[in-house]
């Protein structure tokens, strides 16, 4: 049976996408609030945020967009997406529209 994510393994990976942080840094990683809610997630979706997001709270906002965590119930999911105008397909395809790079015009370096 796989090893369940913990905090440590969660700064491990980010630290293979993004880098090694310094003591103070790693242990205000390992202490950060948003961590307990990161962590109940699926652990692939967590790898897929980790390898977009380096900030906490932009990984936090793509997996609650994204994926529902791993303790939901499913009749709750159910209800959810029976909302009138819920569509998860439109709401991944907004996300990923406004996280496109933006491509400059040609007069971008000049500062207009």
């Amino acid at each position: 049976m796989a090893q369940e994510l913990n905090p440590e393994s969660l700064l491990s990976i980010w630290e293979d996408y993004w880098g090694k942080l310094n003591a103070e840094w790693r242990s205000k990683f390992l202490f950060d609030p948003r961590l307990k809610e990161i962590l109940r997630f699926p652990e692939a979706s967590i790898h897929l945020g980790v390898s977009k997001f380096y900030k906490l709270d932009l990984l936090l906002g793509y997996l609650q967009e994204a994926t529902t965590p791993d303790d939901s119930k499913v009749d709750t999911a159910a209800k959810v997406q029976s909302k009138p105008g819920f569509n998860t397909a439109i709401k991944r395809m907004q996300l990923e529209k406004a996280l496109e790079p933006k491509i400059p015009d040609e007069d971008w370096w000049r500062g207009k």
